[in-house]
């Protein structure tokens, strides 16, 4: 069965039905179990947490990869409907915390044209709408080289959604956005820092069918960050200017897949002169190769990210420098229209730019478990 992982698919998982009935629900989940070869680093989660510092790395996890989801989607009129998000996962700790991640209403005003007011996650990837998805794409979890560089899943403000079809099978997009976030991180420096970003905005331009798409996006934003690690909050920066550049191209043709995504972040310094305590820039890109075989999909990904700074003093946290790679090999199992099945082979080398030895390299293996329903 020739079954394709295609963004436009992905992108209505969650609202296939909303318009049957007044209201409807729908959701997804993940449950994954990894184990890291060392006991010192942290790969996409699988580390040593805050509260148990014993050897996390000698046993197999389950939490950072795991996640569960439940969307309500409400039919108000013939051009109003509104979304209802709310995501289960763990924190940086091991916590498992519940959010409210959409909150939303949508108003047509035309064919073309919908504004949607509220909580909602900004388009800055090729799967940011899915990127809690798993069945939405071939990995265990999408490359973090790429969806760690900007650390939230949701702003609230504002967005302008632009849809227009060219022909009866590809669609051009736009989405211009606006809004605010506050939120905490516990980094693996070991800091607790509170990130607030203000006057956020930006744009999303795509161009694409089933088969293909393509996209690039700007986004800007002021951003202020409060270390509260010892429990006695201090700006680390105040309205910073922060940029983030993105580009991706997505083509699944012939059982032949291709997904690659680029992406630059800049941080100035804030409305003082302080410099931010993170790198001044960080460039990261990925590429994924596969083939379909029936249901199986085998997969191949290299990827990249290099955090440099020309910074020095107190308030600069050199642990946030460093240079990264990657190469995974997955599989992919089709089980049905609802589920699939994983399997991923990630080999990690962080060098640190400010150690002459580095992080080395850590192998991680991870299963996962991905539903719609």
């Amino acid at each position: 069965m020739k079954k394709k992982i295609a963004l436009s698919m992905s992108a209505a998982l969650l609202s296939t039905s909303a318009y049957a009935v007044d209201v409807s629900v729908s959701g997804f989940g993940t449950i994954a179990a990894g184990k890291s070869s060392r006991k010192d680093t942290n790969v996409a989660g699988y580390k040593n947490t805050k509260k148990n510092a014993e050897s996390n790395g000698d046993k197999i996890k389950f939490q950072p990869d795991s996640v569960f989801g439940v969307q309500f989607n409400s039919k108000i009129d013939s051009k109003m409907t509104a979304a209802v998000q709310i995501i289960s996962r763990f924190n940086d700790v091991d916590d498992q915390v519940v959010n409210l991640e959409w909150a939303y209403i949508n108003y047509s005003l035309s064919d073309h044209l919908t504004v949607q007011a509220g909580r909602f996650r900004p388009a800055i990837y090729l799967y940011s709408n899915t990127q809690d998805i798993g069945y939405s794409y071939v990995w265990t979890r999408p490359p973090l080289e790429i969806y760690s560089m900007i650390p939230i899943n949701y702003i609230d403000g504002v967005n302008v959604d632009y849809q227009y079809e060219i022909t009866d099978e590809i669609t051009l997009g736009a989405n211009i956005y606006y809004g605010n976030l506050t939120t905490d991180i516990f980094t693996k420096a070991g800091f607790t820092l509170d990130f607030q970003f203000d006057n956020r905005y930006g744009i999303d331009v795509s161009l694409g069918s089933d088969d293909f798409k393509i996209r690039a996006g700007y986004l800007r934003s002021n951003q202020s960050v409060v270390d509260s690690t010892n429990g006695n909050p201090k700006f680390l920066i105040s309205n910073a200017i922060n940029t983030f550049i993105s580009a991706g191209v997505f083509v699944d043709y012939n059982n032949y897949l291709f997904v690659a995504e680029f992406a630059n972040r800049d941080i100035g310094a804030d409305q003082t002169g302080k410099q931010s305590p993170f790198a001044d820039n960080v460039d990261g890109w990925y590429a994924t190769a596969g083939y379909r075989f029936g249901d199986y999909t085998p997969t191949i990904t290299y990827a990249a990210q290099e955090a440099t700074s020309d910074k020095t003093g107190n308030n600069y946290i050199p642990t946030f420098e460093r240079d990264l790679t990657s190469t995974s090999v997955g599989l992919r199992y089709e089980i049905n229209d609802h589920s699939a099945l994983k399997g991923e082979w990630l080999r990690q080398d962080e060098k640190a730019k400010t150690s002459a030895d580095g992080y080395g390299v850590t192998n991680l293996y991870t299963v996962a478990w991905n539903i719609i329903f």
